[in-house]
Order: structure tokens, then C-alpha cells, then sequence
């Protein structure tokens, strides 16, 4: 991700979050923006209404995977706070990246699904992305999905301000990356 901040930052790090959509003219979708709040100079955050960089579904998808990937590398080295963080937000980046997928170019977004799209609720984001009654559909049929989904939903965005155990991340992890009953390996199959 490069932009005119990050060369002027010097190298310092970016905070960054999924916001509003924008028109993605070569998709033909609508597709949700990421801010990126960076340093206009030292000491001085610009406010995260300065949109620096866009992110499309198929950035959403590889945020996805690269939040998996580091949530797995940091339970490896025992730190089992971030993993367990990163592990849920992954799939919060796979249910946005659905959600991106139903966008169409010319179609104006609802202003509600805009709105409820920018939450890290993963229940709320899977009535948004329209895959309520299919992840039910599915959990009737997988009774391992059903528990692995059960479990995923403990986790919510403030899990960032909390200690978890080893067996609470291992288990999360777990339920997102199981390869057959996964969270992940479920929304892979709809992004």
C-alpha cells in the first residue's frame, strides 16, 4: 500500500480502517474505501475523513488471509492476545470482502447497509452480506461448523483490550482455519 503518506511519513507505521464505499470504475462494483490516518508531520494524525487509500474485494480477501497467516504466527510464538485479535479479524475482512462482492457499478449503495457495513459486529456483518439464512442453512447441515461459528461469534472488536488464555486463542484459531468446517474455509466459499 503506497501513497503520498507513507513516502512522506519517512517509514512510519499506518494506522489503518475500513470505511466508506467508492466507485471502482474497471470492477463495475462499488467497493468500501480504507482509511489511512498518517502523519502529516510529526505529531500530527490527519483525521480519518483524509481517505489516502482505497481497498477493493479482492484486497479485503488477501487482508483476510494475511490476518490468518499472522494470528497463526504469533499463537506459534505464544503470543496469544494478538492471535486471537487477528484470528477474528480475519474474518471481519472476509465478510467485508462479501459484502463488496454484492456491489454493482451504478447502483447507488443504501445508505443503511453502507452504515451497518462499517461495524466489526460479526453477526451484524453477516445480515449485511446477505449470508444470514445460508450460514444457518449450512450450520444445520455441519454440525462442526455450527459449533466452530458458535465460538467465532465470542469475538468482537474489543478483544484487542483483553488478555485471552492459550486454549481461548487455540480454540478461536481453530474454528476460523479449520480446513473442512472452518469459518474461513465457509466465507472463502462466498467471497
Amino acid at each position: 500500500m503506497s501513497g503520498a503518506g507513507g513516502a512522506a511519513g519517512g517509514g512510519t507505521s499506518q494506522h489503518m480502517h475500513c470505511g466508506a464505499f467508492r466507485m471502482n470504475r474497471a470492477a463495475n462494483r462499488w467497493i468500501p474505501r480504507l482509511v489511512r490516518t498518517t502523519p502529516r508531520r510529526r505529531g500530527t494524525l490527519q483525521s480519518e475523513g483524509d481517505i489516502m487509500s482505497l481497498v477493493d474485494r479482492k484486497e479485503l480477501q488477501e487482508l483476510s488471509k494475511i490476518r490468518l497467516k499472522e494470528a497463526v504466527a504469533l499463537l506459534r510464538l505464544g503470543l496469544f492476545d494478538g492471535a486471537f485479535y487477528l484470528a477474528g479479524y480475519a474474518v471481519e475482512c472476509g465478510l467485508k470482502a462479501c459484502i463488496a462482492k454484492q456491489t454493482r457499478r451504478g447502483e447507488f449503495p443504501d445508505k443503511k447497509k453502507v452504515e451497518s457495513s462499517h461495524s466489526h459486529n460479526l453477526l451484524q456483518l453477516i445480515k449485511v452480506a446477505g449470508l444470514d439464512e445460508a450460514c444457518s442453512i449450512h450450520a444445520g447441515r455441519d454440525a462442526a461448523f455450527r459449533s466452530n461459528w458458535d465460538y467465532v461469534q465470542s469475538w468482537s472488536e474489543q478483544s484487542r483490550y483483553r488478555r485471552h488464555r492459550p486454549e481461548s486463542a487455540r480454540a478461536l484459531l481453530a474454528a476460523v482455519s479449520d480446513r473442512r468446517h472452518g469459518v474461513i474455509t465457509w466465507i472463502k466459499q462466498q467471497w
